[in-house]
């Protein structure tokens, strides 16, 4: 919570630096999406996601892609853990923003969710890497 504004800030600019492009390209860090199906499926979960948001950042699209299906990252910051009703597999990163004290429950709630590829966490303390690491059902933190 505390350090949200921050972090949301950094992010932003991170993702600006990104280069999105054909991934046989080595300066390339974000290639297609498999299909036109997984491309419209992303879309319109950026449209609704980012409604109402009270903050999100998307990568702008670059003039003269190579051929394929490009989806522009996005960030999203999110308010609650169940407006996600399955997961999202592109380049978006929902963020929400947790108090120390909740951690657990917020632990809790994600293994609930039933899904976790990827589990993002900012932290200084190893202490609480290792908390969440050794609670969290995701495929990686």
């Amino acid at each position: 919570e505390e350090i949200a504004p921050r972090v949301l800030e950094l992010l932003a600019g991170a993702m600006d630096e990104l280069t999105i492009g054909d991934p046989a390209w080595l300066a390339t860090d974000v290639g297609p999406v498999i299909d036109a199906e997984a491309l419209a499926t992303l879309e319109a979960h950026a449209a609704s996601i980012a409604r109402g948001a009270r903050w999100s950042h998307r990568c702008a699209r670059p003039a003269g892609l190579p051929d394929g299906f490009y989806f522009p990252p996005l960030a999203v910051e999110i308010d609650r853990l169940d407006v996600l009703e399955r997961e999202v597999f592109g380049p978006v990163v929902h963020v929400l923003r947790w108090r120390a004290r909740d951690l657990d429950a917020l632990l809790d709630s994600i293994a609930a969710t039933g899904y976790g590829l990827t589990l993002g966490l900012h932290t200084r303390l190893d202490s609480t890497v290792e908390r969440v690491r050794s609670r969290a059902r995701v495929g990686n933190v």
